[in-house]
């Protein structure tokens, strides 16, 4: 009953969406395992995972697109003259070499992750110089990272221009980190600089020479886990494809360490720890009674980490008696009708506030439902803690079971 009446609200508040998440524009083609070369104006768009991929061309206005947790894997040559665009928590996996940018072209090109992308190649990457020969040229042939996202090349890696980065950070949080990871030997030509922004961490396992970091976090030559103090989760000297593992461990702004609850004397207490936080602004504590279907309980706990930024761990304790939350929704509901019925609002918008009155009636109802079965200790009691970041955007801790006390 609580999901279709929510169901129903959100249809009479804000409609259906005609464009589903992750869905390819409109007029792209679907990628798949037997495409070999991408001509100029066309889109191909992989929205399910494709493996096989063989000497792949993208040529110049042309563009790849990998949808959001989408992963795709080939191996022999790879070249980029136009665009791949490998969308949030999405995974380009190559067993090859590849080429991006056309020397002395005149023309643009791009490697693109969003949030948590992964890109790998276990052979090499070669970036070349577009603006050769190009006077007052501006194009470029980089990589573009945004926050959380991996590029792992097993190979050597070769940066051939030196009038733009090879690596640009294009996250909104300008507190986020993205890793540009090289295990073989990187070269450039005396000028070439991996990244003007220090958002990027250039990790080098290998040997370096004629390349500098520019103002990117640098770790290397021969970096190791003992060496470098921002060696992420996963990552591995004796082996490749590290870059989707390495994601996954870096995905969340907040890392959880322990977390436990119990109910005594008519009171909820849970206690948690945060190993790191970044961009975090507070948490919120949900409760259920079966499980599946959570509530918020009490008020949000603000994070301790300053900015809501932090290498250190912090200990957090939240306590609640069940009796202080119920009622809300149910005078919230009154009040939107108060409002739809008064003042100079249109007539019109009584009805349907009325019957969100009615739905948010329901709600209340259920709710109460799921409180009584808390209050009354008639089945386990469990616990998640929703972090919700400074931007907005939120993720939940593992739910956990409450002892009853």
């Amino acid at each position: 009953m609580k999901t279709t009446l929510i169901l129903l609200l959100t249809l009479l508040l804000t409609g259906i969406s005609k464009q589903a998440a992750g869905q390819c524009p409109s007029g792209s083609k679907v990628f798949t395992a037997s495409i070999t070369s991408i001509a100029s104006g066309e889109v191909y768009c992989a929205s399910s995972n494709v493996t096989g991929v063989t000497g792949l061309t993208i040529n110049t206005g042309g563009i790849l697109i990998i949808q959001p947790g989408i992963h795709v894997s080939g191996s022999g040559q790879l070249t980029v003259n136009g665009q791949l665009n490998i969308l949030d928590k999405a995974a380009f996996e190559y067993s090859g070499s590849a080429v991006l940018g056309a020397f002395g072209s005149g023309v643009s090109s791009a490697i693109n992750l969003e949030k948590s992308a992964a890109l790998s190649f276990s052979g090499s990457l070669t970036v070349n110089d577009p603006t050769f020969g190009q006077t007052g040229s501006t194009s470029t042939a980089h990589i573009t990272q945004k926050e959380g996202s991996v590029v792992e090349i097993c190979a050597s890696y070769a940066q051939n221009a030196s009038a733009f980065p090879g690596v640009v950070y294009t996250g909104s949080n300008t507190d986020g980190r993205a890793y540009f990871i090289t295990k073989g030997p990187a070269t450039g030509n005396g000028f070439s600089r991996v990244s003007d922004q220090s958002q990027i961490d250039w990790i080098a396992t290998g040997a370096v020479a004629n390349i500098n970091e520019g103002n990117a976090t640098y770790c290397g030559p021969n970096a190791t886990a003992a060496t470098c103090a921002s060696w992420p989760a996963g990552l591995s000297t004796t082996s490749c494809f590290n870059a989707v593992t390495i994601t996954e461990s870096i995905a969340l702004p907040v890392r959880f360490g322990s977390i436990a609850a119990q109910f005594r004397s008519g009171q909820l207490t849970v206690d948690w720890i945060t190993v790191n936080e970044n961009g975090n602004d507070h948490f919120e504590v949900e409760a259920s009674a079966d499980g599946t279907h959570f509530i918020k309980i009490g008020d949000a706990v603000k994070s301790k980490a300053a900015d809501g930024h932090s290498s250190e761990a912090f200990s957090y304790s939240f306590t609640w008696k069940p009796s202080a939350t119920t009622g809300f929704l149910g005078i919230s509901a009154i009040s939107l009708v108060f409002l739809g019925l008064t003042g100079r609002r249109r007539r019109w918008m009584a009805v349907p506030l009325v019957f969100v009155a009615v739905l948010l009636t329901g709600l209340n109802a259920c709710n109460r439902s799921e409180l009584q079965v808390i209050n009354n200790g008639e089945t386990p009691l469990f616990v998640r803690i929703k972090q919700v970041n400074k931007d907005g955007s939120f993720e939940y801790s593992k739910i956990v079971t409450i002892t009853r006390m």
